[in-house]
């Protein structure tokens, strides 16, 4: 039953350059159909109006929190907003994005009627041109519970056997929006968020270290969410060259958490295969660098990431039977290490997207 004095839900938005988009987010939240929400904005330094969009909000509605804080980055301004939650369910929206109307209201009464730790949906593309339904990892409403939860939690570290048949899904289940969690599980674990600049991927990190310690969850098939592809402002948008190292940061990091709970040796291969599988990542950042760099220079830094110890022996030890065609030539040419060939695929590849 919803309780009329605390909330049921915090939702915590991450706010940085954020005032084109920023409206309709939080509209979308004060119009759930489940009024018992706290919204935690947390203006991480936001050099546009955000702030003062967030404070306009938080004057209309006192169920909205307003956090001010001198640029940090969207994980702390995330960990801000976790450890100040007030509700035992917490559920994390990007700026840009919004949510069905009875997001909170489906998700709560899941959480309620199967006890889960976490409830996780699917999404709407939302690009300039058209609003797309994600095609979900899974066909139908589905309950994990104690027998099943460890091959869910594998697959967020990485694919496995029929999974690679689609290298591009690697993380259609592992992003942090798109869910509502059981706060404590977070924070009597000390979860954080870990920077992006760090890691290329916090969300990938966080889900792994939260579904550690997940018992059971349900995976709702349907479009909750509405995911905007087309932010100029996105920091994923804008790696270039850097990716490749903060890759290797977050393959560590995952490597050393397999080890700590001894996950075995299907985790130590879904790993290597995200490894493998982030080469198309990397390149596709690479060869959409705007900047002056030369055809060369881009060329060289694919080279550098073929001849890395860390690729070229995951690489190695990629079994490529379950790849379709163009994807079995796309890893052939970087088992050769044929940086070249691998440049004109990104290529072709960016402009197929």
């Amino acid at each position: 039953m919803e309780n009329k004095n605390k909330p049921l839900i915090t939702i915590v938005v991450p706010v940085y350059r954020s005032q084109a988009f920023l409206n309709q987010c939080v509209d979308s939240l004060l119009n759930q159909t489940l009024k018992s929400i706290e919204i935690i904005l947390v203006n991480d330094g936001s050099p546009d109006n955000s702030g003062l969009i967030c404070d306009e909000y938080a004057r209309k509605d006192d169920r909205i929190v307003v956090i001010h804080q001198k640029n940090k980055g969207a994980a702390d301004a995330l960990n801000q907003g976790t450890y100040k939650a007030s509700a035992p369910f917490l559920m994390y929206v990007d700026a840009d994005d919004w949510l069905e109307d009875n997001t909170c209201q489906i998700s709560f009464d899941t959480m309620e009627q199967y006890n889960a730790d976490v409830v996780f949906w699917s999404y709407y593309r939302e690009s300039q041109l058209a609003s797309t339904k994600d095609v979900p990892i899974f066909t139908k409403d589905t309950f994990f519970d104690e027998s099943s939860i460890k091959d869910l939690y594998r697959r967020i570290v990485g694919l496995l056997g029929e999974e690679i048949r689609n290298p591009i899904r690697t993380d259609a289940i592992s992003a942090g929006w798109g869910r509502l969690y059981r706060r404590e599980l977070i924070t009597k674990n000390n979860i954080k968020w870990t920077d992006t600049q760090l890691v290329g991927s916090s969300d990938v990190l966080f889900s792994i270290h939260v579904f550690q310690h997940v018992k059971r969850a349900y995976f709702l098939n349907k479009h909750l969410n509405h995911y905007r592809t087309y932010n100029p402002s996105s920091l994923t948008k804008n790696y270039g060259f850097s990716l490749h190292g903060k890759f290797l940061n977050l393959f560590k990091l995952i490597k050393d958490h397999i080890e700590k709970y001894n996950l075995g040796n299907d985790f130590k291969q879904a790993l290597n295969n995200r490894i493998c599988l982030s080469l198309i990542n990397n390149t596709l950042g690479i060869v959409g660098v705007k900047n002056e760099t030369s055809v060369s220079e881009k060329i060289e830094r694919i080279k550098l990431i073929l001849n890395d110890p860390t690729y070229r022996d995951a690489i190695y030890n990629f079994n490529t039977k379950h790849l379709s065609f163009h994807w079995w030539i796309f890893f052939l040419i970087a088992k050769w290490r044929f940086s070249l060939g691998i440049y004109f695929l990104g290529i072709i590849m960016r402009r197929l997207r």
